[in-house]
């Protein structure tokens, strides 16, 4: 039964450290999808993000899993 424990609270904690250390990998993939079922914007559509002062405004010219690229305007 001891050996069992161990070796359950080993696993579980070699998992935690995977999955702590794949966060940014993960949220990444997450807002991705978020991003693709529910967003209005499309290729070729102008849009404007702002993230406190900075403020980037493009052309999407392509979606990814992981990047939109935006070309200035």
């Amino acid at each position: 039964y001891k050996g069992l424990l161990v070796f359950a609270s080993s696993f579980f904690a070699i998992v935690g450290v995977a999955l702590f250390a794949q966060w940014s990998i993960l949220s990444n993939i997450t807002a991705s999808v978020i991003i693709f079922f529910t967003s209005n914007a499309k290729i070729g559509d102008k849009i404007k993000v702002v993230d406190g002062d900075n403020t980037v405004s493009g052309i999407i010219r392509d979606i990814g899993l992981f990047y939109t690229l935006l070309v200035d305007d």
